[in-house]
């Protein structure tokens, strides 16, 4: 995309075909990180206190990136479909300058990180303690999910397949 718009590349930054993400994000020296906001990479973000600069694309993303931004940890940025890279690559160094000139998202990206960190149990031992504590309660309901129709991730899902559904240009020469 870069190459077929004619859009230039900073020289302090480098673009690869992969990198060990959750290793860079605990590098001190990262200042900001973009990311579409899927759950792995914002818990990762936030792990690392790390302020994000996102932009959602589908599933859980928007929902993910409204949350952080929410929080003050990072910057939630609204994509037009088609894409324009030049308005994008303009969005994105706004966002960039906002995010690395303010300390506020820093500092609730820290916080963040601290309070995750503070966890005393492993993922293991919460799993444990739920499970003995529904055998101790032998399962009351106050141990059941409240249900009262589908989840709020298929609802979204759901929405969001309907959105792209209705923007693709139908192939049927009668519409």
């Amino acid at each position: 995309m870069l190459r077929q718009h004619n859009l230039s590349i900073p020289k302090n930054v480098h673009v690869v075909e992969f990198a060990p993400q959750n290793d860079l994000l605990g590098h001190r020296a990262v200042r900001a990180f973009v990311t579409q906001g899927g759950s792995n990479s914002a818990l990762e973000g936030l792990y690392h206190g790390v302020p994000m600069i996102m932009i959602p694309l589908y599933v859980e993303q928007p929902l993910n990136a409204n949350r952080i931004q929410n929080l003050g940890a990072g910057i939630a940025l609204q994509i037009a479909s088609p894409i324009n890279p030049r308005e994008l690559a303009q969005n994105l160094g706004t966002a960039f300058e906002r995010v690395l000139a303010t300390d506020s998202y820093a500092e609730k990206a820290r916080h963040i990180s601290k309070l995750m960190r503070a966890e005393r149990w492993t993922p293991a031992q919460k799993a444990a303690s739920l499970i003995e504590n529904v055998a101790w309660t032998n399962g009351s309901t106050h141990t059941h999910m409240l249900r009262n129709g589908p989840s709020w991730v298929a609802v979204h899902n759901l929405l969001l397949s309907a959105r792209q559904a209705s923007s693709v240009p139908s192939n049927n020469a009668e519409d």
